[in-house]
């Protein structure tokens, strides 16, 4: 366990919510994915076609047609039900993702603001200042102000 613990004390990426969205999003595919392909739109039709024949077949007595119409009619029925809960299970999935997102980006902007871009440049420009005070050589000068501005380019004021 002690090697585990220092491990994700390494991970600078601990605190970070990224693969639990793209979880998140992964099962959301997966249960659009597991939907009926376009049954549901003609369920309702097939609903009332086999309640019409459960009705004829039980007014008419026929035992074995009743059986299979109320057989055909609940399998409809747990179908919908099914389908229904794949849906509710999808809007669960979507909120679960807002709240990671919100959670993630807020997690981002936190971060962000233990320094923010103005106070980094300004850290910049003293060090720049600092280092131009120090230094007399130019090409040494040119080559450290290059350098820098590769990495964050530096406006004149």
């Amino acid at each position: 366990m002690v090697d585990k613990y220092l491990e994700a004390m390494q991970d600078k990426e601990l605190l970070s919510l990224r693969s639990e969205v793209a979880v998140t999003e992964a099962r959301m595919a997966e249960l659009f994915g597991a939907l009926d392909k376009g049954e549901s739109v003609g369920r309702w039709q097939k609903l009332q076609e086999t309640l019409d024949n459960l009705t004829r077949a039980n007014q008419s007595g026929n035992k074995q047609a009743t059986a299979t119409a109320l057989y055909r009619l609940t399998s409809l029925i747990r179908a919908g039900a099914a389908e229904r809960e794949t849906w509710d299970e999808i809007y669960r999935c979507m909120d679960q993702k807002r709240r990671l997102a919100k959670s993630e980006s807020d997690r981002l902007v936190q971060m962000r603001q233990m320094i923010s871009y103005e106070q980094a440049m300004m850290f910049m420009r003293a060090v720049m200042v600092a280092v131009k005070d120090e230094v007399d050589d130019r090409r040494i000068l040119h080559n450290i102000g290059e350098r820098v501005r590769a990495i964050i380019p530096l406006r004149a004021d």
